[in-house]
Order: C-alpha cells, then structure tokens, then sequence
C-alpha cells in the first residue's frame, strides 16, 4: 500500500508549535512541488488547520518526509514526540476518524469535513494526488458524511465557535448584556455569529482586511461592522472579542492595545485563528483573559455514543482496506464482511 503520515496536532503540540507547521494556500503549493522535485513522494495531500497539519503521502522514506516538513518550515530538530507518524492501514484509520471529527479538539466538530475535502481538492488541483490516494480521500469524505448522518452522538453539531460562545457565556453571565466584537468574516466568524445571534446577543462585524465583506456579514444578522482602525477606537466599549481571521500576521499587538486600552473593565478575548491573531502577551494586562483554541478542550463533552461511532469509522476503514485489497491481489480471506 506504501502510505505515510506524518502529523503535529493539538494532543502534542502546544498552539504556539503548531502556528510554526501552519501550512496556508500558498505554502501547500509550494511545497508539494518541493516534495516532488526531491523525489520524496509519488503523490501527497497537506491537511494543515489550526488543530493540526498533516502530510498524506505515497512515499518509501518516512525519516525523509519529517526532514522536510522541518526544512520547509525552516525549523531545527525538534523532539520525535512532537510528531506522530503512521504507516498504511493506520494512516487510513486515522484519516477516516479525523473525517468523521473523532479526533478533533471539539469531538464531532463538522469543519474537519469540510477542511479535509478542501485539502484534497487542493492536491488534486496541483495534480498531486494518485488513484490510489484519490479513492482513499473519496471515501474518508464519504465515511466522514455518513457518520454525521447515521449517528447520534453528532445530533448536537459541536463546533470550535460554539465552545468558544458557551464559555463566554459562562465567564460573563449574562451575555447578551455584554458588547461583543467579533474579528474576521469567515467560515468560523460566521459560526460565531449564529451562535451569538440565537442566544440574542447583538454584535459588532470587526474587518480585519475587507469592510465590504464584514458588512455583508453584519447585515446577514441585523448587525453592523467597522473597521480594524475603529475598533482600537473603541476598544473599551468592548466585554468580550473573538478573533477568527486567515491572517498571517497579528491583529491585536499589545503595544497598540495597551495605548488604547484605558478601561479596567474585565475583558476576554478569544483567539479561533492559527496562525493566532491576538499577540499572546496581552494575556499580561490587567483585567485581560485570553484564550486559544487549546483552552476550548478543557470543556466537557457529554460522551453520547462516541465509542460506538469511532468503533463504526474503524469498521468502515477495515472493510474499505479489505476491498482495497481484493482488488489488488486475490486473496482476501481476512477481510471483514
């Protein structure tokens, strides 16, 4: 089969390690054409997210495919624990599982699916991929849907905004009292949105590059939106913020923050964004909480039939391997049925 994964997400590596793996758009282009000219995989897939990034490929060397994720992110040698690599029928099983968000941060979260076809539609568009590696992708998303449709213990649709809102809510009471801002106009930004419009907090759309495009979020819920220069502005109006963009750089830097910042009002600040938005050392001023997504997992989740669900994926994945298999040889005698 010949499949290698090589992995750093958040069971072990702080947030801060895992910003230096981030893999944009750009990065992912880039270097899969590196992977390829060093001749060290036959086809790949880079799955990189704030909770993870992870390289999927057709590849003989393992000890080759990690020396390059360091090179390429011009990164010394780090400890080997710091990483987790499978091989084949493994590195299957864990791809249908992180498909089907039984390995995420927020057990059951619904963006992996979505990140994950984005990563594989990626390569293909590169012309990374192989048949081998696209019908592996295939039915991950596959597996990854119907998990979502036959199984109970997604019926909640947990998500990374949704912890963040109900934390806020539990640290500020009475939520729909306190003025919220909200960074950012994507995918999550938009998740954070409905969770604070359907418990009847109003908001404010913060642009952190397009105005137009946060005013169209803002409009969406019967809100309204400034810009990034206002909102330092009016900075202590705010209880609570959540920043949630694709920047590369940091949105709030804590020289600028504390010029601004007058009010000793307590204030937390959410930061759903990898690389992170919000300079971690305004964690230091006073009346200040911050929190990453690393602090979400420390919330409970109710265990609704989670063993039964990774225990169907694992199922799907071995009867998927079996099938794989019998196609390429004729025995198939051990597989499941």
């Amino acid at each position: 089969m010949n499949l290698t994964l090589v992995g750093i997400n958040y069971k072990y590596a702080h947030v801060s390690l895992r910003e230096i793996f981030y893999f944009s758009k750009k990065d992912i282009f880039l270097a899969l054409q590196v992977l390829f000219e060093k001749g060290a995989a036959k086809g790949a897939v880079i799955l990189s997210t704030c909770q993870r990034t992870e390289i999927y490929a057709q590849a003989e060397d393992i000890t080759l495919l990690r020396s390059f994720l360091l090179a390429f992110k011009n990164t010394s040698e780090l400890p080997a624990d710091y990483f987790y690599i499978k091989k084949n029928e493994d590195a299957v099983t864990h791809l249908f599982t992180v498909s089907a968000g039984l390995d995420s941060l927020i057990i059951g979260e619904r963006e992996i699916l979505h990140q994950v076809k984005e990563a594989y539609f990626l390569a293909k568009r590169f012309e990374a991929t192989t048949p081998f590696l696209n019908k592996i992708f295939e039915r991950a998303l596959f597996v990854g849907k119907q998990a979502r449709k036959n199984t109970a213990f997604f019926q909640k649709d947990p998500s990374l905004a949704k912890a963040a809102v109900s934390m806020a809510k539990v640290l500020s009471g009475d939520i729909a009292a306190k003025n919220i801002f909200i960074i950012g106009a994507g995918t999550v930004a938009v998740d954070i949105s409905g969770h604070c419009a359907k418990i009847g907090a109003a908001f404010t759309i913060v642009s952190s590059r397009t105005l137009q495009k946060a005013k169209s979020l803002a409009l969406r819920f019967g809100q309204k939106a400034i810009s990034i220069r206002e909102f330092y502005e009016r900075l202590d109006e705010a209880d609570i913020v959540f920043s949630a963009t694709a920047s590369p750089h940091l949105i709030l830097q804590r020289e600028a923050f504390e010029q601004k910042r007058r009010s000793i009002k307590p204030l937390l600040l959410f930061d759903l964004a990898l690389p992170r938005d919000i300079d971690p050392s305004i964690s230091g001023v006073n009346n200040v909480r911050l929190f990453n997504v690393d602090d979400l997992a420390a919330q409970p989740h109710a265990d609704l039939g989670m063993g039964k669900a990774l225990q169907a994926v694992r199922e799907k994945a071995q009867r998927f391997l079996c099938k794989l298999e019998r196609s390429r040889s004729a025995s198939g005698q051990a597989c499941l049925r």
